[in-house]
């Protein structure tokens, strides 16, 4: 039997790519909303006040769940790629792979990585040095927080 949790329409008054005052490295407005447009952003590769919320706050699920989007990122990427270097570009191939990925980086609260995918989703497939531009945005992006979360597993096995 699934599931289904709904958290809610996301803030829009924070941009997706840059969240202010989230996180674990620490919370940079007043808690209650209030200075939130002054706040500054967290810049971590993971939103984990997000990440929090959508794994109901359980730490090992969130690993797994961090886990499973540094597994299949990279294919994902894998796919993107093949489909900029077709003779022809197939958009189908090309939208279902960039929309993938930016479904599984925001689920796991990976705002840059969305955002690039996002982009990339929006491309209109005409200019091959663009969507090599977004596959380099989205390497660089999703290289940032497959490291993040090495780092991570690392931090809590020393915990351990």
């Amino acid at each position: 039997m699934a599931i289904l949790v709904d958290f809610g329409a996301p803030d829009v008054s924070v941009p997706a790519a840059e969240p202010a005052g989230r996180g674990y490295a620490g919370r940079h407005s007043t808690g209650n909303g209030a200075g939130r447009a002054k706040a500054t952003p967290v810049r971590t590769a993971i939103d984990h006040e997000h990440l929090a919320r959508y794994t109901l706050g359980n730490h090992d699920l969130e690993i797994e769940v961090l886990e499973l989007f540094a597994g299949e990122a990279p294919r994902t990427l894998a796919r993107l790629r093949a489909a900029a270097e077709a003779d022809v570009v197939p958009p189908r191939d090309w939208q279902l792979a960039s929309h993938t990925l930016k479904g599984s980086a925001r689920a796991v609260g990976a705002w840059k990585v969305a955002s690039a995918a996002e982009a990339a989703e929006r491309d209109s497939l005409d200019e091959r040095n663009s969507l090599l531009a977004h596959i380099e945005s989205l390497e660089e992006a999703v290289g940032e927080v497959t490291r993040y979360i090495v780092g991570l597993k690392q931090t809590a096995k020393s915990h351990d």
